[in-house]
């Protein structure tokens, strides 16, 4: 960070300080009062506790903005009150004087340039603060700083800055946010207007073309003779029609004209003031990300220990501001990379020394902004690195894809595998994950941000995480598509670009249509297919044999070219997130109003390229286990206490060809199960006599019934509680907010 830029940040943390520290000191002038005049002991001594932790506070914060001086005093008023809360000394009136005296002196060099107060004068009060602690004797220093200015010209203790709840601050952006679709609709009008100039326009042509014939006719009814062709009295009315068609057509164009003018100003005036509040109403709710990133060196230094590594931990970039809202959801995920690079990166100490690396590991997180509207955050270790061999080999375990696929992954393939909820150590399937927690949970929350992770390795080397987030959420820009009647929005963020290929640029590898960008092979997909629009049969091409339109989602070797039928444009939109029952759509991250006051569908470009690869997948490869033939062999004990959930589980699997049999608890559970063992179990947990973590315990625990698979289906969701049935050996996890029945099936299939 250059000097401008470092003392721009120190003058920002300082007027934050100064905030801080001014509540800091009214809170510690009201209990001198209450102190001072409070006679019970007990509830004096709880006073003065309150009142050390306030000394206490403000003299770290102080500490953190290198103000010296007021660190100083702190120190030695924190002092005198830890003599009084262990009865060391008892607060005189003259102990009271010099306290207040001191608290006025905070305030004074709160506002002070550093010269305005003499440091004989500090030395002074300090010097009568430690007389103070120690003896109990208090007297007024010898000198004492001006008071502060009382004039109206002050403007010290009128901080530029004031502190106010975030839920006001995201009620104000929501609302200045919704005037996003005033200016849409005024852009809409003004278009609206140029298309009616146009039409007129064209009426004006077509009357000029006649204008000739018009004067003639005119001036045949004005000079003919009376006698020679007679002139009807419609004629006539016909002739002056058209002199005052002819005028008035002229004062309305004028009118149209200079009226399309003023909606095309109102237009330009509306859409700036619009842009200049979202965006200073965007900027109040901007953090530094060092809000976010000072809690993590401890976090790095604790399991650092707790595993007997060394560790360097280094943080660049704290200053850049992102929106709040983001910098609260993105922590979890930057908190679960930190862990892996501790964890499963960074060798022990001697292990390192055997590779002849320095025994002092090294994790390093630096943020930087791109662009105005992108940052971008890497976290790198120079651990052991990704072993891609073990990758592939968990992956051909859990049967996330075959030896054949395995054999022709590249390293970037095989490296995205590690993202795949399928993929993991832990002997457990959630229901966001599929089988633990891991990085899956990571991509996901920063996809749903409108983020991309990535990660590159070296064996012996280290392995670096990149990660790309939008600075604000709600408003983006997005990309028009248009599928059979239906309009959809593509966030611009998840776009590479947009393209018309040639028929000629269209390649088939192995019977899969593919282009070539950048020299890689680019898998294309239907955009249609993909969102099930489509009714076969269907062709890529139009009418007259040109292919259809490719937008190019993704990154790397993670893009797909999705075909669309039209390319409609380009513009900002407020996005409008789902709520219940929509919270969670596939393919959809929510919706948004266009000028014209169509409701218009937002594509969630992490879920398309995971549909458009499993159509692929699909297409590539036959079905296997889910003919009825093959699952009707295949046994399923339920085990639920409300009969609603029962009978919902019990038409879902057998509706896919299973044999059901139920319980509602789970000792009627285990007397089934050793009278009739089945291929699987599916339990809820919380139930009457036997819960299903003591039944999947149990479960597992018997030697003629440890092979079988146990998937949980709850409304308990936190992390202990799937930590607790990974414990108790249970093999699904699925909450039952987000049921989705294809996934329970998908799980099913997977483990009998």
């Amino acid at each position: 960070m250059d000097d401008a830029k470092e003392q721009a940040f120190l003058r920002q943390l300082k007027e934050t300080f100064r905030i801080e520290a001014r509540e800091h000191l009214q809170a510690i002038t009201a209990q001198l009062i209450e102190i001072e005049e409070e006679t019970e002991p007990e509830k004096q001594l709880a006073i003065i506790e309150r009142t050390f932790r306030e000394a206490h506070s403000l003299k770290g914060a102080a500490r953190a903005v290198n103000m010296l001086d007021i660190e100083t005093l702190c120190q030695a008023v924190e002092s005198v009150f830890s003599a009084a809360k262990h009865g060391n000394i008892s607060l005189s009136s003259t102990a009271f004087d010099l306290l207040h005296h001191t608290t006025d002196m905070i305030d004074t060099l709160l506002f002070s340039h550093e010269d305005e107060v003499s440091p004989d004068v500090i030395d002074d009060v300090v010097t009568h603060l430690n007389r103070l602690e120690t003896t109990g004797h208090a007297a007024a220093p010898t000198d004492t700083p001006a008071p502060p200015p009382k004039t109206p010209q002050d403007k010290h203790h009128m901080p530029d800055t004031i502190r106010i709840a975030t839920a006001k601050l995201d009620t104000l952006l929501h609302e200045t946010e919704e005037m996003l679709s005033i200016k849409l609709t005024t852009a809409q009008r003004a278009a609206d207007m140029r298309r009616l100039v146009n039409r007129f326009d064209l009426w004006h042509k077509e009357w000029g073309r006649l204008s000739t014939d018009l004067r003639r006719v005119q001036q045949f009814v004005e000079t003919s003779p009376a006698d020679s062709h007679p002139i009807t009295p419609s004629v006539q009315k016909l002739a002056d029609f058209l002199n005052w068609n002819q005028v008035y057509f002229e004062d309305l164009s004028n009118r149209l004209t200079a009226l399309t003018q003023v909606v095309e100003q109102d237009r330009h005036d509306t859409g700036a003031l619009i842009n200049n509040l979202l965006n200073d109403a965007k900027k109040s709710l901007m953090l530094p990300f060092s809000t976010l990133l000072d809690s993590f060196p401890k976090m790095v230094r604790d399991l650092a220990r707790a595993q007997n590594k060394k560790i360097a931990f280094t943080i660049s970039g704290g200053e850049i501001e992102i929106d709040r809202r983001i910098l609260e959801e993105v922590k979890a995920p930057l908190m679960h990379i930190l862990r892996n690079c501790v964890d499963h990166g960074i060798e022990r100490p001697e292990i390192r020394h055997k590779q002849q690396k320095p025994p002092q590991g090294t994790i390093v997180m630096s943020v930087s902004q791109l662009d105005a509207a992108k940052v971008e955050i890497n976290i790198s270790d120079d651990g052991a690195g990704i072993n891609q061999d073990r990758v592939k080999a968990a992956a051909e375990r859990y049967g996330i894809i075959s030896a054949e696929e395995a054999d022709r992954l590249q390293e970037q393939d095989i490296l995205a595998l590690i993202f795949r909820s399928a993929l993991s150590t832990s002997a457990i399937i959630t229901d966001i994950s599929g089988r633990g927690l891991g990085m899956a949970i990571a991509k996901e929350k920063v996809e749903q941000l409108g983020g991309t992770i990535a990660v590159s390795t070296a064996v012996g080397m280290g392995t670096s995480f990149q990660i790309m987030l939008p600075i604000t959420v709600s408003t983006f820009r997005g990309v028009l598509v248009g599928c059979q009647r239906q309009t959809f929005i593509m966030p611009t963020t998840a776009v590479q670009r947009v393209l018309n290929p040639n028929p000629q640029d269209i390649q088939a590898v192995q019977g899969k249509r593919t282009i070539t960008l950048n020299g890689r092979s680019v898998p294309i997909v239907s955009l249609n297919e993909t969102l099930e629009l489509l009714l076969p049969p269907h062709a890529d091409t139009r009418p007259n044999g040109d292919t259809l339109p490719l937008i190019i989602l993704g990154y790397d070797t993670h893009a797909i070219a999705f075909s669309v039928d039209r390319i409609l444009d380009e513009q900002e939109v407020l996005v409008k997130n789902f709520g219940w029952p929509l919270k969670r759509v596939r393919n959809v991250s929510g919706a948004a109003m266009l000028g014209s006051g169509q409701v218009v569908p937002i594509l969630n470009p992490a879920d398309l390229i995971k549909s458009a690869a499993t159509i692929r997948e699909a297409m590539a490869r036959p079905t296997a286990r889910t003919d009825a033939a093959d699952t009707a062999s295949k046994s399923i004990l339920i085990v639920e206490d409300s009969i609603t959930s029962r009978m919902l589980l019990k038409n879902v699997l057998e509706g896919a060809g299973y044999q059901v049999s139920t319980t509602v608890d789970g000792v009627e559970a285990l007397t089934a199960l050793k009278n009739n063992p089945v291929d699987l179990v599916v339990s809820d947990i919380e139930m009457p006599r036997m819960n299903g973590f003591d039944l999947a315990a149990k479960i597992k625990g018997d030697e003629a019934l440890a092979e079988t698979p146990v998937v949980l289906v709850t409304s308990l969701s936190s992390k202990e509680d799937k930590e607790r049935g990974i414990d108790v050996g249970a093999d699904a996890y699925i909450i039952k907010s987000n049921f989705d029945q294809s996934n329970l099936l998908n799980i099913i299939e997977r483990l009998i």
